[in-house]
């Protein structure tokens, strides 16, 4: 509003000098195509001059944070995957070892078994056998 008020006041500044400097009157309002097309064509020499100093380096810029922030999100996608996959592998190996470490522990129950089931057998066979050998040394004092 402030530019609207100055121009104003320009412009009833300008008419009082052209009346002063003998004027017939208040001069009507023209509007000179020349400059017009002038300051149109200024405008535009403006406009591409702000394009291939600003625009383009800040477009330019815009895309290379862009391209940045894809390839980030890419490497979180393969980052997630690969997380995924390791935790898949270590349940994997978390089974295979538990049951190889039931395998072990059978392995060694059975062997443990067969083991006691020998001893046992042959400490009764050695009881056995004593106990034959006390029945004849008592049956050989008898005699």
């Amino acid at each position: 509003m402030e530019i609207l008020a100055i121009a104003g006041g320009q412009l009833r500044e300008a008419l009082v000098l052209y009346t002063e400097a003998g004027g017939e009157g208040p001069a009507e309002f023209q509007i000179n195509l020349f400059w017009v097309i002038t300051q149109a064509a200024s405008f535009l020499i403006l406009l591409l001059i702000l394009y291939f100093v600003a625009f383009r380096r800040i477009g330019a810029t815009l895309e290379d944070r862009r391209a940045r922030i894809e390839q980030g999100l890419r490497d979180a996608d393969a980052a997630r995957v690969d997380r995924d996959k390791a935790a898949q592998e270590r349940q994997q190996v978390l089974a295979e070892a538990r049951r190889e470490s039931n395998d072990i522990l059978t392995r060694a129950q059975r062997t443990a078994d067969e083991t006691r089931e020998r001893e046992l057998g042959e400490t009764r066979s050695e009881l056995e056998r004593l106990r034959e050998q006390a029945v004849a040394e008592i049956d050989a004092e008898r005699q």
